[in-house]
């Protein structure tokens, strides 16, 4: 059979925050696709637009595809000369003129994928002629924009999870003639999200080999400069790999779209399959991303130490079943971190979503983990149907005081899906539908493109809970903060993090020794002292990327004495800066009805309307250069609101950063 080339392409997300490119790894997903279609002829390789773009920022911001018409009119051929020069901008990133593949594949993690892998989809048909699948769990949201613009150029749009599910998407690339165009089809099976129903012996162990390994090979603290700006490098650059074994839950969380059939590869596959990836790429630690493993953790843990294989890695895990025996053959397998998915700690709220844990067993499971030294990463769900602000507090409280052995935070208020229990039968859970969320902000990131507005019947409106989803995550950051604020500047380790400074470093007390050690000053010289011992304080995005928030915070703290003159008496300030440098200041800090509406984007447009429009505020507009001083004297002042770049129509982007400060 005739070698078959396809070229994957992850494409860039537009809404992915810059901390996610900092700490990324070479994705599973497309390695299983390679293994899985191997047999049948074709050859892959990759090309990680998502990690260029970190690397090599684009010409053309990917913010222009937030422009909906913008979009739509390139899909329909009413060109716009600025997507097609963005489109050509990734292209030439693929690699030579002279390799065009035999086809081209995109996998899409996200659906706020989905834009720019149309654009580039259709620009590749136009140059290349060759065929063009797309897949990945963002392919719906990619099939939507085809079917609502009706759109061509791409020839198949699957949700194929399974091996044979896949081969089945592939295998039509190899008979379509080239420069076929015609409405993308659907192939390899639609199946509802989360429905993996494979022979677990028929999944393949993931072929890295795809990637070009050493760009993903990097030290996880020199990533966040920023945030350790003392650091030594002394752990070095490592590689990490992500691997899954199970498919799909068991349980059948009210909130979850998995409907309670878990199966898994044999451990012993398992096993041998992370030796062999070990030693065929050089690591050490792997990154696991199973939904929960406790059925199989102790098994799976067994299965290791008798392979003798040397490993560290973290997985996910639920508050129950568990038991500290389990938790010693885990750890002494490797285990140095665990992903636990406590979501509230009021035990009405945790009822209603069927999550088979009370208070008592998440306290239970922090102190075990905490005293075999397994790191922590606590999932939080607050906001569901039916929870009060005293249940808010329950949970609240119990973050606080277990702040100590929480080594990440992760609150993610509820987001409704037609796919879960709760959607399925909305009476049930005491809510009526209200039809699509509408989604802003960060939220487009993290949260389901298709979900879904509810009123609770007999409780909160939809307009009511809306504003509280912001506020009760907020709440949750704030109480982990206030509980162990000795750690507060080396909070929120992401796993790359735990898993490198466990290689280094035995115990956590350890691990924060050196962070702490590495952390960044809390205050640095600034010329002329234009800000007190008050720092920028970064007040959207929350949580802000690390590196981003320190550049911005610096043009505050590195400002020439000039702008405290020009701030006046009360020297108090907001700053809403772009990446590009374009920023605006204006006196007085946030008024409490900006506070309420600033998590979101559209709401800043709002605030920056009304700043412009109030006399008695002095403004000041203007554009820096890298690495310039904010000199107010060299600073020309616009006073009308015409002359400012922060007029319609502005792209708000993941560079933007709103800063309060006190130049005292």
């Amino acid at each position: 059979m005739r070698a078959f080339r396809v070229l994957m392409i992850l494409p860039p997300d537009v809404h992915a925050p810059e901390i996610q490119r900092h700490h990324r790894f070479p994705p599973q997903g497309p390695a299983i696709v390679a293994a899985s279609v191997a047999p049948e002829g074709f050859s892959m390789r990759v090309a990680d637009l998502e990690l260029s773009v970190y690397e090599r920022p684009l010409d053309t911001p990917l913010t222009e595809l937030d422009w909906a018409e913008r979009v739509d009119a390139m899909l329909h051929d009413r060109g716009s000369p600025t997507l097609e020069a963005l489109a050509d901008e990734l292209i030439d990133r693929l690699g030579s003129v002279d390799e065009i593949p035999d086809a081209y594949a995109f996998s899409l993690d996200r659906h706020t994928q989905a834009n720019v892998a149309a654009l580039l989809a259709r620009r590749l048909k136009q140059r290349t002629g060759r065929p063009v699948i797309i897949g990945g769990a963002g392919a719906s949201a990619c099939r939507a924009l085809f079917q609502r613009t009706g759109a061509t150029g791409v020839d198949v749009i699957t949700n194929a999870s399974t091996p044979e599910e896949i081969r089945a998407a592939f295998r039509p690339l190899r008979d379509l003639p080239l420069g076929h165009v015609a409405a993308p089809v659907e192939a390899g099976g639609l199946l509802r999200l989360g429905r993996r129903e494979a022979q677990d012996s028929a999944w393949p162990m993931p072929d890295y080999g795809i990637y070009d390994l050493e760009l993903y090979r990097r030290d996880p603290i020199a990533a966040e400069a920023h945030r350790f700006n003392r650091y030594d490098g002394s752990l070095g650059r490592g590689l990490i790999l992500p691997y899954s074994f199970t498919y799909e839950c068991q349980f059948s969380c009210a909130f979850c779209q998995t409907d309670g059939r878990q199966s898994h590869k044999d451990v012993t596959l398992v096993a041998r399959e992370m030796a062999t990836l070990a030693e065929r790429h050089g690591v050490s630690e792997f990154v696991m991303f199973d939904a929960q493993i406790n059925l199989v953790a102790g098994a799976f843990a067994r299965a290791l130490l008798d392979a003798k294989v040397s490993l560290r890695w973290s997985n996910s895990y639920r508050v129950r079943p568990t038991s500290p025996e389990e938790l010693d053959v885990m750890r002494e397998s490797g285990c140095v971190a665990l992903t636990v998915g406590v979501e509230s700690t009021a035990d009405a709220v945790l009822k209603k979503m069927v999550k088979g844990h009370q208070q008592r067993h998440a306290d239970d499971l922090m102190r075990w983990c905490s005293e075999r030294e397994i790191m922590t990463r606590v999932n939080l769900l607050p906001c569901f149907p039916g929870e009060t602000r005293a249940d808010l507090e329950v949970t609240r409280d119990w973050v606080e005081r277990h702040a100590d052995v929480i080594d990440d935070l992760a609150p993610s208020s509820f987001y409704l899906t037609a796919e879960s229990p709760i959607g399925r039968n909305p009476e049930r859970y005491g809510i009526a539908l209200r039809g699509e969320r509408r989604l802003d902000g960060e939220y487009r990131f993290r949260k389901q493109f298709d979900s879904l507005a509810y009123d609770e019947i007999g409780g909160l409106t939809w307009e009511d809970r809306e504003p509280l989803l912001r506020q009760a995550e907020r709440m949750m950051m704030d109480a982990w903060f206030r509980g162990a604020p000795d750690r507060a500047a080396v909070r929120g380790l992401r796993p790359d993090v735990m898993l490198a400074m466990r290689a280094r470093y035995s115990t956590r007390d350890a691990a924060y020794e050196a962070l702490t050690s590495w952390a960044a000053t809390e205050s640095r010289p600034a010329p002329a002292g234009a800000v007190g011992a008050a720092r920028p304080r970064v007040v959207f995005p929350r949580p802000c990327d690390a590196v981003l928030g320190g550049r911005f915070e610096r043009v505050i703290d590195d400002a020439d004495e000039s702008l405290r003159r020009f701030m006046g008496p009360r020297p108090a300030g907001l700053m809403l800066l772009l990446g590009s440098g374009d920023y605006l200041i204006v006196r007085g800090t946030l008024d409490r009805d900006d506070a309420t509406q600033l998590p979101s984007r559209l709401s800043i447009r709002d605030i920056v309307a009304r700043r412009m429009a109030d006399t008695r505020r002095r403004r000041l507009y203007g554009r820096l250069a890298p690495g310039a001083v904010l000199d107010v004297n060299a600073t020309t002042l616009t006073s009308r609101a015409d002359e400012s770049p922060w007029e319609e129509p502005i792209a708000y982007g993941d560079d933007f950063i709103v800063l309060e400060f006190d130049a005292r």
